[in-house]
Parts: C-alpha cells; sequence; structure tokens
C-alpha cells in the first residue's frame, strides 16, 4: 500500500510503499521521510496545508496535544484506521502544541479535531475523540462529499 508524505528537509510530496522495508527516502533531495509506522506522517501547519493541496490522495488530519487525555485515547483509533484506509487515504499528525499557530491556521477550537482534505479543499471536520465505527462512518462520507 501507497500513502504520500512531504520531505522534512525539501517539501516535495513523496509517495512511500508501505511494505517496502527500510527507511524511506525523498525522491528529490534523499532525506530520510517521516512517515511514521502505518504511514502517518507527523506534520506542521504549513506541511499540512501542502500535503492537502498536493496529495494524490484525500488527506486525514488529527489535531492534537500531548496532554489531551481524549487525544491520546483516539490515538490507536486513528492507527487503526490508517491502516484500515492504507492506499485510498493518507494520514497525518499536526500537533497544535508544538505548532500553535496551525490550530489558527485551520480553525481549531478544541482537540481532538480531526479534518479531511482533498485537493486543498476541506471536506469534513469534527471535533472529539470517535470510536473507530463512526470515525470510520465519519471518513467514508466526508469522501463522498
Amino acid at each position: 500500500m501507497k500513502t504520500y508524505t512531504l520531505c522534512p528537509r525539501c517539501s516535495a510530496v513523496n509517495g512511500v510503499d508501505l511494505k517496502h522495508p527500510g527507511q524511506p527516502r525523498c525522491g528529490v533531495c534523499q532525506a530520510p521521510l517521516t512517515a511514521y509506522q502505518d504511514g502517518i506522517s507527523a506534520l506542521n501547519g504549513a506541511q499540512v496545508a501542502t500535503l492537502a493541496s498536493h496529495s494524490p490522495l484525500p488527506l486525514a488530519v488529527d489535531g492534537w496535544a500531548p496532554w489531551c487525555a481524549p487525544c491520546r485515547a483516539f490515538a490507536p483509533v486513528f492507527q487503526q484506521a490508517s491502516r484500515d484506509l492504507s492506499g485510498r487515504v493518507a494520514f497525518a499528525k499536526l500537533d497544535t502544541e508544538a505548532d500553535p499557530l496551525a490550530g489558527e491556521r485551520f480553525g481549531i477550537q478544541a482537540i481532538p479535531t480531526l479534518l479531511l482534505f482533498r485537493g486543498g479543499r476541506e471536506l469534513a471536520r469534527i471535533s472529539g475523540a470517535l470510536p473507530l465505527e463512526a470515525y470510520r462512518r465519519w471518513l467514508e462520507e466526508g469522501l463522498r462529499a
């Protein structure tokens, strides 16, 4: 399965084969890519905006903070969804504490805030931790928009 992420050095959008062993590298500058386990990328606000605009796949974003208990409770749901929808949706975590301007940029007023983008356009948004089936239904509805 394939996902997409940004190069932390040159900001190029890169496809990552999740079944390929080893550390993925940028196709442009050869820097190591930051696609995490299950194909989830950790991005700042500017990187989310770039990937949302240029990813061939829709982009699901989890706006969270490390101190947030509901955010931590939702993390396994987000990981499972990324495994289940690999190849159909790219996934990214946006730490709103590490990048406070991202909350303003995306209008995040509560966390976790879950966003879905296609072609740079926001398709759907919801705040609050969801159980897996509810999150999958929300994603599927958003993808039909």
